[in-house]
């Protein structure tokens, strides 16, 4: 029959062995590092929305980008419950090598200004991006979800309740769920005092995934509880899965339910993209290997490192491109 399926079942690596590579990498980074790492997120994210038409180009431009997508787009030609199962060992395999590159470079700053490191990092993101556009967003026209969310729509017809629930998956995205997971440790603190008290707790990340660090407004803001925390997201799923399947004759059930299973899936994996990414250790990764980078092009030139942290944080790699290797040639 039909189950639920957790974000933490789609991670790359264990949250034990993110911890892992998250503490050792944060035991040699002062609390101005760990600061610079938070804000620097959130000044990625902000600027990335700002630019949001430039980065929307690039990402059309982008031949990498261009080869993901269509290897996406072939995967969904086929019939939607099949595409789901291929889709999703095709992205736990990107996954795979995303951590790979990023926690072996965690490990070692050998490779800073290596241009053969940035050159698998741009690889890598760019199709990472392609992931990004047809599993995380809702802004493009194609999407991993489209041909199971109309079918499951046949299904359900009018009841919009049902259909409500179901497609929330139950699951709470993450970018509302951080707004319940803190109590009072962290109110009313600066982004200083704030990294110093996530390394006074080790508060590094969380069973599901999410870093504190990147979740600076939830968990310094006073405030109520985000509303969505009073919905149980698995409960209303199970009941409205239950109740459609009741009123479904007996030969149309299990292709409802394998509908609702693969849609399910994808959705788990898209929350487990979402907080890995933007909430979790890709984050701190990410800009762990910025900070540094920045340190070492600042000796040799302050307006490089300037123009590498910009391009770098805002995921615009064609200029990145130019400037890794520009520090190649006079290297």
């Amino acid at each position: 029959m039909f189950r639920i399926s957790r974000p933490q079942e789609f991670f790359p690596a264990s949250v034990d062995e993110q911890l892992a590579l998250i503490s050792a990498a944060a035991a040699v980074l002062s609390d101005e590092d760990v600061a610079w790492i938070s804000e620097n997120r959130d000044f990625s994210e902000a600027e990335r929305y700002r630019q949001k038409d430039e980065v929307d180009a690039a990402l059309v431009a982008s031949p990498i980008v261009s080869a993901e997508r269509q290897r996406i787009e072939s995967i969904f030609a086929e019939e939607p419950v099949r595409a789901g199962a291929l889709y999703l060992r095709a992205y736990a395999k990107h996954m795979a090598s995303l951590h790979d590159l990023f926690a072996t470079a965690m490990q070692s700053d050998t490779e800073v200004l290596d241009p053969s490191f940035w050159k698998r990092v741009i690889t890598m993101a760019d199709a990472d991006n392609a992931h990004a556009m047809y599993l995380s967003s809702d802004n493009w026209p194609f999407s991993v979800f489209h041909k199971l969310i109309d079918e499951l729509a046949g299904f359900i017809g009018d009841d919009q309740q049902a259909l409500t629930a179901i497609l929330l998956a139950g699951v709470q995205d993450a970018r509302t769920s951080v707004f319940n997971i803190f109590g009072n440790e962290y109110r009313s603190l600066d982004r200083q005092a704030f990294a110093v008290r996530v390394r006074e707790r080790a508060d590094w990340i969380r069973s599901d995934g999410v870093m504190p660090l990147f979740a600076f407004k939830a968990a310094t803001e006073s405030g109520r509880p985000h509303a969505a925390a009073k919905y149980d997201f698995s409960k209303q799923y199970e009941i409205a899965v239950a109740q459609i399947l009741l009123s479904q004759k007996q030969r149309e059930r299990q292709r409802f339910v394998d509908l609702c299973n693969t849609y399910q899936q994808l959705y788990a994996a898209r929350a487990a993209y979402d907080i890995y990414e933007y909430f979790g250790f890709y984050a701190f990764a990410r800009h762990l290997v910025i900070r540094r980078a920045m340190r070492e092009l600042a000796n040799s030139s302050d307006a490089r490192a300037r123009s590498f942290h910009y391009s770098a944080s805002t995921y615009q790699f064609a200029e990145l491109t130019q400037i890794m290797n520009l520090e190649y040639q006079e290297a």
